[in-house]
């Protein structure tokens, strides 16, 4: 099991896509008017660009509006940037979660609040090319 805190880049990125619900068995999938292609573990925007919402606000900025995530802050002393924790009645992780940006923090503590605290590490690291 890898630990969510530690997921970062295009790992980060498909772990947010696989809690939005995508999965590498469908080719492609509309969820919330986005449409999000997976080809192994990489993930796709019908456009030809990458899937990026650790990085990028508006492809964050729907999960954001949902609610999921709240108490977004700088850290606290002795940590990284900023600090994340997710709030729903059905969170699998209420605990905080940090990274050096707010994006970070936010997607960490959104794929903790689907999934737990863990992922496994059993599925092969993401290949989507940074632009």
């Amino acid at each position: 099991m890898k630990k969510v805190q530690d997921l970062e880049g295009a790992e980060l990125d498909y772990w947010v896509a696989k809690a939005e619900g995508f999965d590498k068995t469908t080719e492609q999938q509309q969820r919330d008017h986005l449409y999000l292609k997976i080809i192994g573990n990489s993930c796709h925007l019908p456009s030809g660009g990458a899937y990026r919402p650790s990085s990028d606000w508006s492809q964050a900025g729907p999960i954001i509006d949902r609610g999921e995530v709240a108490g977004i802050s700088p850290a606290k002393k002795g940590k990284p940037g900023w600090e994340a924790t997710a709030c729903s009645l059905s969170a699998k992780s209420t605990r905080a979660h940090y990274g050096r940006t707010a994006l970070v923090a936010i997607m960490r503590a959104y794929v903790a609040g689907r999934v737990g605290d863990e992922v496994p590490d059993t599925e092969e690291v993401p290949r989507v090319q940074r632009l």
